[in-house]
């Protein structure tokens, strides 16, 4: 067997000769590690070979498998890529015309596969998303690994006690997604399937990326030809009135916040005119806003509803929600500091280093 990422003279020999013999974009017989052939886009007589890792996730959508690197065919030498330029490789499965409608209902057509490629490419450069390419049973889209783990994974593991974040992280995290989804929309692009599993949140930097634009649609789209996305994300005029524009993307926003939280209830459909009628006063209905001030909890729970409102057009605009949420993780800050510039005069000097942490905490 030979191993791509630890090639010496007598294995590029034999990987040479594997290469020339299998016509197919995966090479998986006779080597450790899968290898999907791409052309090179900057030299493009070139070819380059993908090497899978292992699998990262997988469902109806396929499979994402994390990339060790490429072997360049000209050299038959293999690259590690850096930290911050590590790819994933997405394996679609394809319809097959000869199969039933049932086997067919969660695969692509080329076509499919070839309009999210070019999806992400235009919703996000920075994914450096390449043109996809297809075996008789795949169709591989090869980008940027965004470096953390999804926004589900971090909201359970905060319900599970794994971590506690401070009121000004959770904040930054809201502000973060708001300001990327504004990018995307300033893009000229309708996200549609916006959901915490989509979006992916770096927990050292709080830097975040949205992921999966397999639906997404031109802003200059007023309607859809069919309901794509995750209940309870979609709102009302998309599921009844096939009606789509940014303000869908803000509606996802409303309920990906109540998460973000810690809304204390299972979020469904049936529950979407209660959080609309929240009383804040009243319910307490938040693991995750105990030790925020009482009047930027308010504050918030009336933003995370007005997001939501049933009608489009009375949903805020992330150009008024971003200042607002931007206002209260500075008002976080200062009063942060002042209860921690307050408890340092009753420390002493052996104290120090507790106080030092304290306030590194809070530099989100």
């Amino acid at each position: 067997m030979i191993n791509p990422t630890q090639l010496n003279e007598s294995t590029r020999t034999l990987l040479d000769a594997l290469i020339k013999k299998t016509p197919d974009t995966r090479i998986k017989q006779g080597v450790t590690h899968s290898m999907i052939k791409r052309p090179s886009e900057k030299f493009p007589e070139e070819t380059r070979l993908e090497v899978c890792g292992k699998l990262l996730s997988s469902g109806s959508f396929g499979f994402v498998f994390n990339g060790r690197g490429a072997v360049h065919e000209n050299n038959l030498t293999f690259y590690k890529k850096p930290a911050d330029k590590k790819r994933i490789i997405k394996a679609i499965p394809l319809k097959k015309e000869s199969e039933s409608k049932e086997y067919n209902q969660y695969r692509s057509t080329q076509k499919q596969i070839i309009k999210e490629a070019y999806r992400t490419q235009q919703c996000d450069p920075d994914a450096h998303c390449k043109k996809p390419v297809f075996d008789d049973d795949f169709g591989y889209i090869i980008m940027r690994k965004a470096p953390g783990y999804d926004l589900m994974d971090f909201i359970i593991d905060m319900r599970k006690g794994k971590f506690t974040a401070p009121p000004a992280y959770l904040v930054t995290v809201m502000l973060n997604i708001m300001v990327e989804v504004a990018k995307i929309h300033k893009r000229g692009w309708i996200i549609r399937d916006l959901k915490p599993e989509n979006i992916i949140i770096n927990p050292d930097t709080l830097e975040i990326k949205i992921r999966d634009f397999a639906t997404a649609l031109p802003i200059s789209k007023k309607t859809c030809k069919s309901i794509k996305g995750t209940y309870p994300f979609i709102p009302p005029e998309t599921r009844y009135l096939s009606k789509i524009s940014p303000a869908i993307d803000i509606y996802a926003l409303g309920i990906i916040f109540f998460e973000l939280f810690g809304y204390r209830k299972k979020i469904k459909e049936s529950i979407i005119n209660q959080l609309r009628s929240l009383n804040p006063i009243k319910d307490n209905p938040f693991l995750f806003m105990d030790d925020l001030s009482y009047s930027n909890q308010i504050y918030l729970i009336d933003l995370f509803k007005s997001f939501i409102h049933l009608n489009p057009a009375d949903r805020i605009s992330l150009d008024q929600a971003i200042p607002d949420v931007e206002d209260i993780l500075q008002d976080i800050l200062n009063n942060s500091t002042e209860e921690l510039s307050s408890s340092a005069e009753e420390l002493t000097e052996s104290d120090d280093d507790e106080l030092t942490q304290a306030f590194k905490s809070y530099s989100i």
